[in-house]
Protein backbone atom coordinates (compact mmCIF):
# COMPACT_ATOMS: atom_id res chain seq x y z
CA UNK A 1 0.00 0.00 0.00
CA UNK A 2 2.73 2.58 1.35
CA UNK A 3 4.57 1.43 -2.19
CA UNK A 4 1.94 2.31 -4.30
CA UNK A 5 1.48 5.20 -2.56
CA UNK A 6 4.72 6.13 -3.37
CA UNK A 7 4.75 5.11 -6.81
CA UNK A 8 1.41 7.19 -7.87
CA UNK A 9 3.17 10.06 -5.60
CA UNK A 10 6.11 10.35 -7.44
CA UNK A 11 4.03 9.91 -11.10
CA UNK A 12 1.72 12.76 -10.14
CA UNK A 13 4.61 14.52 -9.37
CA UNK A 14 6.89 13.83 -12.52
CA UNK A 15 3.36 15.12 -14.54
CA UNK A 16 3.32 18.29 -12.21
CA UNK A 17 6.80 19.00 -13.66
CA UNK A 18 6.34 17.77 -17.28
CA UNK A 19 3.37 20.32 -17.44
CA UNK A 20 5.40 23.01 -15.62
CA UNK A 21 8.24 22.44 -17.94
CA UNK A 22 5.83 22.83 -20.77
CA UNK A 23 4.18 25.69 -19.65
CA UNK A 24 7.85 27.09 -19.51
CA UNK A 25 9.09 26.04 -23.06
CA UNK A 26 5.67 27.80 -24.47
CA UNK A 27 5.59 30.69 -22.26
CA UNK A 28 9.56 31.15 -23.91
CA UNK A 29 8.66 30.05 -27.34
CA UNK A 30 5.53 33.31 -27.02
CA UNK A 31 8.07 35.46 -25.50
CA UNK A 32 10.68 34.78 -28.54
CA UNK A 33 8.00 35.21 -31.07
CA UNK A 34 6.59 38.62 -29.43
CA UNK A 35 10.24 40.00 -29.22
CA UNK A 36 10.38 39.36 -32.58
CA UNK A 37 7.44 41.24 -33.85
CA UNK A 38 8.96 43.94 -31.56
CA UNK A 39 12.03 44.27 -32.86
CA UNK A 40 10.10 44.23 -36.53
CA UNK A 41 7.59 46.79 -35.42
CA UNK A 42 10.32 49.05 -33.99
CA UNK A 43 12.04 48.69 -37.21
CA UNK A 44 8.88 49.62 -39.14
CA UNK A 45 8.14 52.44 -36.65
CA UNK A 46 11.68 54.08 -37.98
CA UNK A 47 11.46 53.99 -41.58
CA UNK A 48 7.88 55.18 -41.24
CA UNK A 49 9.12 58.05 -39.22
CA UNK A 50 12.28 58.82 -42.34
CA UNK A 51 9.57 58.82 -44.50
CA UNK A 52 7.72 61.09 -42.93
CA UNK A 53 10.21 63.22 -42.28
CA UNK A 54 10.95 63.20 -46.09
CA UNK A 55 7.86 63.74 -47.20
CA UNK A 56 6.98 66.94 -44.56
CA UNK A 57 10.61 68.18 -46.53
CA UNK A 58 9.28 67.45 -49.53
CA UNK A 59 6.09 69.16 -48.73
CA UNK A 60 7.92 72.39 -47.44
CA UNK A 61 10.46 72.58 -50.49
CA UNK A 62 6.86 72.40 -52.69
CA UNK A 63 4.77 75.13 -50.76
CA UNK A 64 7.82 77.15 -51.15
CA UNK A 65 7.92 76.52 -54.93
CA UNK A 66 4.28 76.98 -54.94
CA UNK A 67 4.75 80.51 -53.93
CA UNK A 68 7.24 81.18 -55.82
CA UNK A 69 5.49 80.06 -59.01
CA UNK A 70 2.14 82.34 -57.63
CA UNK A 71 4.13 85.49 -56.92
CA UNK A 72 5.59 85.06 -60.59
CA UNK A 73 2.31 84.66 -61.95
CA UNK A 74 0.78 87.17 -60.14
CA UNK A 75 3.64 89.37 -61.61
CA UNK A 76 3.04 88.52 -64.64
CA UNK A 77 -0.03 89.09 -65.06
CA UNK A 78 0.15 92.56 -63.76
CA UNK A 79 2.66 92.94 -66.81
CA UNK A 80 0.07 91.73 -69.36
CA UNK A 81 -2.69 94.24 -67.90
CA UNK A 82 -0.32 96.67 -67.69
CA UNK A 83 0.74 96.35 -71.59
CA UNK A 84 -2.37 96.10 -72.56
Amino acid sequence: MLAEFRSQHKAAHRSELENEMTLIQESSAKESRLTDRITVLETTLRNTEQELARCQSELERLKVAHSSASDTGAALEEERRRLK
